[in-house]
């Protein structure tokens, strides 16, 4: 009977041990990661691409507190062309009327909703959209090492698979054009989220959670880039000798 108790004690010690060493390194990658991805945008801003010439509704919303769009304006588009640039001339914006949303606004909503918040409490510069980059980059990274670590006993190979998939130069180039990276990090997320649900042992409430959260980062994708619908084919199916497969 005492052995039993200790054997159980032990178990229940080495699995919050082992639970509290994946939060610590799942903490690390995502902390050294955003810092990383907002380091990258603001070095390489000149170059990014985002359709910046389409940013009237986060530009309006910093200046107004109004979320519309707005007709042409002279230095709306000077800030627009200008990676480095500081918008000053709210005054002049505030009287240009406004107009209905566009397909981009629509399609891009939670990207523009972000650049809003931070135009409006941190300026309107370009460089100050830093911080969607190194969030965006946190998911990424943290979503990689997780689908890694579906396939790794190891959580040193799944680190080290994660921080390899991060600083390859075919992601890491791609963090300055926020709209075309931006659906990276939820199309990871919710492979991630399937994988699990496919080869480890869950219970079908835990199927049905991961397949729910996994819905939940398309979802959320979308209002980055609508084209990240494209991953929904992808389903887990049950076969009837309990034997998981991904099906296209």
């Amino acid at each position: 009977m005492l052995n039993n108790v200790k054997n159980f004690v032990q178990i229940i010690l080495i699995s919050k041990h082992s639970n509290m060493m994946e939060i610590a390194i799942i903490s690390a990658i995502a902390i050294s990661s955003y810092f990383l991805g907002a380091f990258i945008f603001n070095r390489y801003i000149d170059t990014a691409q985002f359709y910046q010439q389409y940013f009237y509704l986060p530009l309006h919303y910093a200046c107004t507190g109004e979320f519309s769009s707005f007709e042409f304006n002279q230095a709306a588009q000077d800030f627009f062309l200008s990676p480095r640039a500081t918008f000053t001339d709210c005054a002049k914006l505030a009287e240009t009327p406004t107009k209905l949303w566009n397909g981009f606004d629509g399609g891009a909503i939670f990207l523009l909703a972000l650049s809003g918040l931070l135009w409006r409490f941190l300026g309107i510069a370009w460089t100050n959209l830093a911080p969607i980059a190194g969030l965006l980059t946190a998911i990424l990274a943290v979503s990689a090492y997780l689908l890694f670590r579906v396939f790794c006993r190891s959580s040193v190979i799944a680190t080290a698979a994660a921080v390899a998939f991060t600083l390859h130069t075919s992601v890491s180039t791609q963090v300055p054009h926020l709209r075309d990276f931006s659906k990276a990090p939820f199309i990871v997320a919710a492979l991630a989220l399937i994988a699990a649900a496919v080869f480890k042992q869950f219970r079908l409430p835990g199927i049905a959670a991961l397949a729910t959260s996994a819905g939940a980062m398309v979802a959320i994708g979308q209002g980055f880039r609508p084209d990240i619908i494209a991953i929904l084919p992808i389903v887990p199916r049950q076969r009837p000798w309990h034997r998981f497969r991904v099906e296209l």
